[in-house]
């Protein structure tokens, strides 16, 4: 995570950077370096082939409730100047949310067309109490 943000107070809040937040919830995204998963090894590149050809590192902006699992320091070897290792623990976690991606993004879709706030949701349309 190389930046945080939050909207500041009111409907018309502007996003302002933040150095730290004691909750996922109030951060409204998340500026963070993409690293892609090298098959077969517990090796991460930051050159995803989105940007392979160009030889540069990808970053993207992504919301607290897509954001699973912060993985610590210690739990990181980096290799070279392009690739980190993940510990077997981590990775064992990582390999456990990559076999559920599609649950993931069922939930990811879901959360998104939820209805208002003390509204009814996508799945309670039309039930009765």
């Amino acid at each position: 995570v190389f930046t945080l943000y939050m909207k500041t107070g009111g409907k018309n809040g502007k996003h302002t950077a933040v150095t730290d937040s004691s909750s996922i919830g109030a951060i409204s995204s998340l500026g963070v370096q993409v690293f892609e998963h090298r098959e077969g090894t517990s090796e991460f590149t930051s050159h995803p082939r989105a940007t392979k050809l160009l030889g540069t590192c990808q970053f993207a902006f992504v919301f607290p409730f897509e954001f699973l699992l912060r993985i610590p320091w210690k739990s990181v070897a980096v290799q070279g100047c392009s690739s980190v290792l993940l510990d077997n623990l981590t990775f064992q976690r990582f390999l456990a949310l990559k076999r559920e991606s599609a649950n993931l993004v069922l939930a990811v879709t879901l959360f998104k067309a939820r209805g208002p706030k003390g509204g009814k949701g996508p799945d309670t349309e039309g039930d009765e109490d």
